[in-house]
């Protein structure tokens, strides 16, 4: 190459390995005033975190009060059907308690020869003597209110008017033939005694319509409402402090943030500036050398330059050591990784400093230094996990390779390259501790492919499923599927995985040992470094015991425990559906109210258990007469109903309604002793064509069977409505 000429610099291209993203970052670190957008752009972030948790602060506050609220009037509205159930009772007059002036009854009051008084204390009464105790207690405030009110301490303030005039508004708009099935209202009020009120509408139940009925009032109409008001302080309070709570925690975390970022800028500005600094000085040297050199010496010097740049601007740890262990070159990565500056470094022994001892601080024997077997003995040594100790006598866990420097001479000296493993380790940890926490794991984890083979499951999911883990990987999860799953399920759950999406749900499978069971689902989409989803991983929990319980609090909840029959509000839901099939197809459809005629004399003659045997007895012959498409309740004591579907006649049904009163007649075993009772049976029919309501055929019925009581018992009769439509020589 020519000598260069004397006039001319030659400045060192050092390519940009970050191109525009390099030297933005450069700008931003060399100008202190920029360093003040990435605080503003923590401070947003913070900021928006801190709105959102304020919000779900407020929400989980107003959720929590409401929730007790809604107990408290859940709890109110039980026990007013728990008095009403029970209607008046009879109690001593005192000074505290004195008779009620708003109980329009002929018996309110009964004197004793004695002088003393028993007035009767009705359920509303009853009701609103407890809204007293727990206002007394709780300090919530319980009122039992109307837009009508019998009596005057009932009378609404006008946020409970307005909202029961809501209530009827709402029912209204529903009519006629819809059906409002909760009516409530809660609000928060933020004075300078803050309250959450609630409100619920009171319904008439069937158990009200003893005191009631004079009133003009229907089952299911709106009679008043339940108004409960509790202190909201506490609330706010709360919500106070976890939302300081919040602000500082968000505060803390956006100044570390902003003093780290500010700190790393920083040093990255010190860093740039002390190697444009160092560049500097480099290319006056290359040009004072240039002027000086000839031609070869030139030469070498540039090819210095670029092996300096080349070191320099490795991304690994580069050093390197004479054949007596002397450290000759140290580039800025190996530098900053061990915590020294390069200077500190050249000319020191590089064993003594950096490798002296393993991991765990043992000294290292120099004879067994792979190392020192590299420039001693010419071996290439490598090690993937070893240890380097930097200048503060911290451990840097580092992967390194030391190649021997060969003249003809022998062996020189050796090159060192190593780079940091910390994040690897991590890496490696984080792994380790996943795969521990998935092995682990109470919950059973299976990984399959997207064509549904078995790559992995942990052991909970070999106990869930009965298998070892050789019998399941490489199968189709498929085998373990039940029949009691429709296949549409299965095509929907692939469908979405394959889409990319998460599918939840329940699905039965079977055991190995061929045991059903149920368990809940969740499985998402693994997706491979294109974005297409490759595997997927599916948690799986075993539901079949919280399913069974399920079924148990459903069939408590719509069946009679002493009899096994339906209770009264299964019957009302299979009346509703059976008056539906029967309208599509047109046919005739009776219902029957039965009552046991001297069930009282066989209970108190004979005991309750006797009783209780021959309520079950007489539930099962009458479930004998019927076929099993037909219904047989207890609406509760000695009271039954009967659901016949698809009669061609009414003589039909007086055959049946015979045969009933006939199995009732005969003798019922009761231990020692024989128990006998009748039935009083009314009947209400549906015909083909007619619009009837449930509401009107349960009435019909029942005003039927009083009919038959007053006729003596042990006898049927047919609606008065129907009577004479059906057939006029049938009573």
């Amino acid at each position: 190459m020519p000598e260069q000429p004397a006039s001319q610099s030659l400045p060192l291209q050092r390519p940009d390995p970050w191109g525009g993203l390099g030297r933005f970052i450069s700008r931003l670190a060399l100008v202190p005033l920029y360093w003040g957008i990435p605080v503003l752009l923590w401070a947003a972030l913070a900021g928006g975190s801190l709105w959102w948790n304020w919000q779900a602060v407020e929400a989980h506050s107003f959720e929590v009060a409401s929730k007790q609220a809604r107990q408290i009037a859940s709890m109110m509205e039980a026990m007013r059907l728990w008095n009403a159930g029970h209607g008046g009772v009879y109690v001593w007059t005192s000074d505290r308690l004195q008779p009620n002036p708003y109980l329009d009854h002929p018996d309110r009051d009964i004197s004793l020869p004695d002088g003393r008084t028993l007035t009767m204390v009705n359920p509303a009464f009853m009701t609103r003597g407890l809204t007293d105790i727990v206002r007394d207690s709780a300090g919530v405030r319980v009122h039992l209110t109307s837009l009508d009110p019998i009596n005057p301490g009932n009378q609404a303030d006008l946020w409970e008017a307005g909202v029961l005039q809501d209530f009827e508004r709402a029912v209204e708009a529903k009519a006629p033939g819809g059906r409002v099935t909760a009516l409530e209202h809660v609000e928060l009020t933020r004075s300078s005694l803050p309250e959450l009120r609630y409100m619920r509408a009171l319904r008439v139940k069937p158990e009200c319509m003893q005191c009631h009925r004079h009133q003009g009032y229907e089952v299911g109409d709106i009679r008043g409402g339940l108004s409960v008001t509790l202190p909201a302080e506490p609330m706010f309070v709360l919500a106070r402090q976890q939302k300081a709570a919040l602000a500082g925690f968000h505060g803390l975390v956006w100044l570390l943030l902003s003093a780290g970022t500010v700190m790393v800028l920083a040093r990255l500005r010190q860093q740039i500036l002390s190697l444009q600094e160092a560049n500097s000085q480099q290319d006056r040297l290359v040009h004072l050398r240039t002027r000086e050199l000839r031609t070869e010496v030139a030469e070498r010097q540039e090819a210095e330059a670029r092996l300096r740049l080349l070191i320099d601007s490795s991304a690994e740890g580069i050093l390197a050591v004479n054949g007596e262990g002397v450290c000759t070159l140290c580039n800025p990565v190996a530098a900053d990784l061990l915590g020294y500056r390069p200077e500190q470094l050249v000319g020191q022994p590089l064993r003594d400093l950096i490798a002296h001892s393993d991991a765990g601080g043992k000294p290292r024997d120099v004879r067994h230094c792979p190392i020192n077997a590299a420039y001693r003995t010419g071996q290439v040594a490598e090690e993937l996990d070893s240890v380097f100790w930097r200048v503060d006598g911290t451990a840097l866990p580092v992967e390194y390779r030391a190649h021997p420097i060969r003249t003809t001479g022998g062996v020189v000296g050796a090159v060192i390259s190593f780079r940091d493993i910390r994040e690897r380790k991590r890496n490696e940890a984080q792994l380790r501790a996943l795969h521990a926490g998935v092995e682990n794991s109470p919950a059973a984890i299976a990984i399959v492919r997207i064509d549904g083979r078995i790559d992995y499951v942990n052991p909970e999911f070999c106990r869930l499923n009965g298998y070892r883990a050789d019998e399941l990987l490489g199968q189709p999860i498929q085998r373990l599927h039940c029949e009691d799953t429709a296949p549409a399920v299965y095509r929907e759950l692939w469908q979405t995985v394959r889409a990319g999406r998460t599918w939840r749900g329940e699905l039965a499978s079977r055991r190995r040992d061929g045991t059903a069971f149920w368990e809940r689902v969740s499985i998402s989409a693994i997706r491979d470094g294109s974005g297409q989803p490759t595997q997927a991983v599916a948690v799986c929990e075993d539901v079949t015991e919280q399913k069974n319980a399920q079924d148990e609090v459903w069939r408590r909840a719509h069946y009679d425990a002493l009899t096994g029959l339906p209770n009264r509000t299964l019957f009302h839901e299979r009346l509703a559906q059976q008056l539906l099939q029967a309208a599509r197809r047109e046919e005739l459809l009776a219902v029957l109210f039965v009552d046991l005629d001297g069930f009282k004399q066989v209970n108190d003659t004979l005991g309750h258990e006797a009783g209780d045997a021959v309520l079950r007895e007489a539930g099962q012959r009458m479930l004998e007469c019927l076929r099993a498409s037909d219904t047989v309740a207890r609406l509760g004591g000695d009271e039954f109903a009967l659901i016949v579907l698809g009669a061609n006649s009414a003589r039909e049904l007086a055959v049946v309604t015979q045969r009933l009163l006939d199995v009732l007649a005969r003798p019922f075993d009761c231990g020692d002793r024989e128990g006998r009772i009748a039935g009083s049976i009314g009947i209400a029919l549906h015909q083909p064509g007619q619009a009837t309501t449930l509401e009107a055929l349960l009435r019909q019925a029942d005003m039927a069977m009083y009919r038959a009581k007053r006729k003596g018992g042990s006898t049927f009769c047919f609606a008065q409505a129907e009577r004479v439509a059906v057939d006029p020589d049938i009573p």
